[in-house]
């Protein structure tokens, strides 16, 4: 089969990376002609990508993208503007594929796709990564927020021209199935991790002091992340003597105010800036307790931290209002929810799995073994790769 993967964020083409669309070009590229669409401008690095060896069994195809300096700026929306215009001359070009496949967002670029599947007939499967334009509602004041409607009938129209609809959660997939006239196929695949390749990273020792009990955040450091939440909450437990670090794995356009506010605090936060994968894995591990602090009102459902946690086997403190990510942590009992916002009940529930190191050890397990059973993409992915290959394919 004749397969065109199009996704316009790909930004893990190095081998220790972690990106769904590469993992599945590698996958889908042993047994299909396939070939992936991405843009030359590197989202997370803000740069320019050289053509290379990509070393997969799938043809990798760069299109020119001016950028842009950072995620919200005028320069985005005209940079997306421009990949999605050439995205569309060159599906003009090229050989008619036997499906595509498309990554939600960016919607310029998934636009286009749905338009070209539609006029040629060919099937078309969404993978719904994150909410647009609702992940914007943060960022956008309410009295401007009218300006993200035609942003909402664009993802709508998309949503409607789907032949299938896969999602990295049950949320993103009722969403996108909710603009369909007639129900279609649903699949929700959690992006997941390769749990043997965490296994064998993890492994390798990370540094820390023994006698300190340390939290982690793995992430982005943006305005959906919580991270002065967790902050109160080390003032508020240093204030009772209670000792507590935080390590923050990440980088982000917030990183120099969060790092201000663990200053002004006066509380032990270690920021190591973005870490490689493998990296990752180690000080995961390494850790006593994993932090998901997502602010009110925030889109995000289940995302790449949920899957690391879960693999590292340590029990979480969350403030996500996502009620699928809430109910995974009741279903597996492997962390504690908090309200959004809350520093004190986030302080109760650190003081809490401090006192009772038992139940942080009985909560890791099952985090491990919810792991196993829900983000382990070598079982999980065979769900999309089915599409493809076997009884009721495409």
């Amino acid at each position: 089969m004749n397969i065109l993967l199009l996704a316009h964020f790909v930004t893990d083409f190095d081998p220790h990376g972690t990106s769904r669309f590469i993992c599945l070009a590698r996958r889908l590229g042993r047994e299909h002609r396939v070939e992936l669409v991405t843009s030359d401008f590197d989202h997370r690095a803000k740069e320019t990508r050289r053509e290379r060896d990509f070393a997969l069994p799938a043809k990798v195809t760069l299109l020119p993208e001016p950028g842009y300096p950072k995620n919200i700026c005028l320069r985005r929306l005209f940079s997306h503007w421009l990949f999605a215009r050439r995205v569309r001359a060159y599906l003009k070009g090229r050989e008619k594929p036997d499906a595509v496949y498309c990554a939600v967002p960016s919607l310029s670029c998934a636009y286009y796709a749905a338009r070209y599947a539609e006029k040629n007939r060919i099937p078309f499967v969404i993978d719904v990564q994150d909410l647009w334009p609702e992940a914007f509602s943060l960022a956008v004041p309410g009295a401007a927020r009218f300006l993200l409607r035609p942003l909402v009938r664009r993802a709508e129209y998309i949503y409607k021209s789907a032949d299938i609809i896969v999602g990295v959660s049950e949320t993103y997939c009722r969403r996108a199935a909710r603009c369909r006239p007639d129900p279609v196929p649903c699949l929700p695949v959690y992006l997941g991790t390769d749990l043997a390749r965490f296994d064998r990273w993890a492994s390798s020792p990370a540094r820390r002091d023994p006698e300190k009990f340390i939290l982690a955040y793995g992430g982005t450091l943006g305005h959906s992340y919580d991270i002065p939440c967790v902050l109160e909450a080390l003032a508020l437990l240093k204030g009772r003597g209670i000792s507590v670090t935080l390590w923050v794995l990440g980088d982000g356009p917030l990183r120099g105010a969060f790092q201000t506010r663990a200053e002004e605090l006066g509380v032990e936060a270690v920021f190591y800036g973005r870490v490689p994968y493998p990296e990752l894995c180690a000080l995961l591990r390494a850790c006593d307790v994993c932090v998901n602090p997502i602010v009110p009102g925030a889109a995000q459902s289940i995302i790449n931290k949920h899957a690391d946690y879960a693999a590292a086997g340590r029990p979480v403190i969350s403030t996500q209002s996502s009620p699928e990510y809430r109910a995974l942590l009741t279903r597996y009992r492997c962390g504690l929810s908090c309200p959004a916002g809350d520093a004190a009940a986030v302080a109760e529930a650190i003081s809490y799995l401090m006192d009772h190191p038992g139940e942080r050890r009985a909560m890791g397990e099952r985090a491990r073994q919810m792991a196993e059973d829900l983000f382990d993409r070598e079982k999980t992915y065979e769900k999309i790769l089915d599409l493809f290959s076997g009884e009721g394919s495409l």
